[in-house]
């Protein structure tokens, strides 16, 4: 099942996610998979690039993430 969502917003699909994050403050961590390269300085160190080719995540990708989402940093 769906938890949420991002916002539709005009601007990007950055934006949309800075949203979000701002209307849930308890979120402690995240990580944001994308098969686009998503450039905003908030996503520092809280973006997967997966490949647009492989459709889906790949093992190298989920570690990617589980160890993003293990070091429990917010922006």
């Amino acid at each position: 099942s769906i938890f949420d969502k991002t916002p539709t917003l005009p601007g990007g699909r950055e934006l949309e996610i800075e949203e979000w994050l701002r209307t849930h403050p308890e979120v402690t961590a995240f990580v944001v998979l994308d098969d686009r390269y998503l450039g905003a300085d908030f996503l520092n160190g809280h973006f997967v690039k997966t490949s647009y080719y492989a459709h889906g995540l790949d093992e190298e990708n989920v570690a990617d993430a589980i160890a993003i989402l293990t070091q429990d940093r917010r922006c």
